[in-house]
């Protein structure tokens, strides 16, 4: 149970730095500093950064096999986009399955990466 709370406390705090930094990304666009091909990379890179770093503080705060955390964290994150993207479009498109895979592949990473930074430090 502490482990889960652990994670969804993670989750939480990247969630709303994710919100904070689309926020300002959306600025950025409302304001024609960047242009719309850009706004769509930058937000991309935003989501998976932050997914990257949540799993990677999960992972060096495990025990053993990081990979596992990362591929929980990466479920996390998943549900959570699923249950937005429902609310919102009510629909699922094999792009959604493509950028749901990157998300479990880049928190898996993250996941590994943390544990053997642990290991090292």
């Amino acid at each position: 149970m502490k482990k889960l709370k652990e994670l969804l406390k993670n989750v939480l705090i990247s969630s709303i730095i994710l919100i904070i930094s689309l926020l300002f990304i959306s600025v950025l666009s409302y304001f024609n500093i960047i242009n719309g091909k850009a706004i769509m990379i930058l937000e991309l890179i935003t989501c998976f950064t932050v997914i990257f770093i949540t799993a990677f503080n999960q992972g060096k705060n495990s025990n053993k096999y990081g990979f596992l955390e990362g591929i929980e964290t990466g479920i996390v994150f998943i549900v959570l986009y699923l249950i937005i993207n429902g609310a919102i479009y009510n629909s699922f498109k094999i792009r959604n399955f493509i950028y749901y895979l990157i998300i479990l592949t880049i928190s898996t990473i993250g996941g590994m990466i943390g544990i053997t930074q642990k290991k090292n430090s």
